[in-house]
């Protein structure tokens, strides 16, 4: 973003913004996060896998309403 407003409206920057890619190739995924992604999505995954929607999966498409523990 050259000569644009900053976000607090105070005026003009000449700042310039670079994007970055400086992960390593493969990003080392835990097995406690596998476990908490395989918790909260494994029903929505296997509807989308069995190309069905997930309200006919018996997954409901309103977020929980409880909190986490």
């Amino acid at each position: 973003m050259r000569n644009g407003r900053d976000h607090s409206g105070r005026g003009t920057t000449d700042q310039t913004w670079r994007v970055v890619d400086d992960f390593p190739d493969v990003v080392p995924v835990t097995a406690q996060e596998l476990d908490a992604v395989e918790a909260f999505l494994m029903k929505q995954f296997h509807a989308v896998m069995a190309d069905e929607s997930p309200a006919n999966a018996g997954v409901s498409p309103a977020p929980d309403s409880e909190l986490p523990q």
